[in-house]
């Protein structure tokens, strides 16, 4: 594969403000952006530190020519409000609109928008099934796969 690889591994949601990776993926590198640079509840706002990290993210994908998978993930509640249909449209347009923001600001930063696909997983895949406050922050996260298929034609 012609992707960057950590050797370690692993993600760990534990430690603020990092940005991690994994090849335990079968589509190819995952990238978890979590930590400190999670999206506050209910929002897809990107902070100053988030967009930072975005663009150094940026200049290492723009030296490749795979598939970039941006998965938008948002948080359960212990007393959640989005239940039924409705709190399913929501969540699943709330995590959506985050994987558009994170996919917005690669582009910015000079990632070819014909490479990037998104997509809203609401809160159906948790890093932590148990709900807390922690827990629910690092639920909020974004996960870019930079997939193991070269794009063909990038005319």
């Amino acid at each position: 594969m012609n992707v960057p690889v950590n050797p370690g591994g692993a993600v760990d949601m534990t430690t603020p403000g990092k940005v991690f990776l994994t090849t335990s993926v079968k589509e190819g590198l995952k990238i978890v952006i979590g930590g400190k640079l999670s999206f506050k509840e209910g929002s897809a706002e990107l902070s100053p530190e988030a967009r930072q990290t975005l663009k150094e993210l940026a200049e290492r994908l723009k030296g490749y020519g795979n598939w970039i998978s941006i998965r938008g993930h948002c948080s359960r509640n212990k007393n959640d409000a989005l239940a039924g249909v409705e709190g399913y449209r929501a969540k699943t347009e709330l995590s959506f609109k985050r994987a558009e923001a994170v996919a917005s600001t690669l582009i910015e930063y000079g990632v070819n928008p014909g490479r990037i696909r998104t997509t809203a997983v609401a809160d159906r895949d948790p890093v932590w099934a148990e709900v807390s406050q922690e827990t629910a922050r690092q639920n909020r996260r974004i996960e870019v796969i930079l997939t193991e298929e070269v794009i063909k034609d990038q005319g």
